[in-house]
């Protein structure tokens, strides 16, 4: 099943309030525990890279 990114920020945004996967599963009705796990990571990921990111100034 495919979900909107408001879907996956809505999500995303509850389980930074409640800190479990199972209470936005429960709350929401979706997503699977793996989607959790996979938006979780892949939200990571990019933070880092955000983290790391730097320009160049003249």
């Amino acid at each position: 099943m495919s979900f909107t990114e408001e879907e996956k920020k809505k999500a995303l945004q509850l389980y930074d309030e409640t800190g479990s996967i199972a209470k936005v599963i429960h709350n929401l009705g979706y997503p699977s525990r793996q989607n959790m796990y996979t938006w979780i990571k892949n939200r990571n990921i990019e933070k880092k890279h955000k983290e790391y990111s730097f320009t160049n100034s003249p």
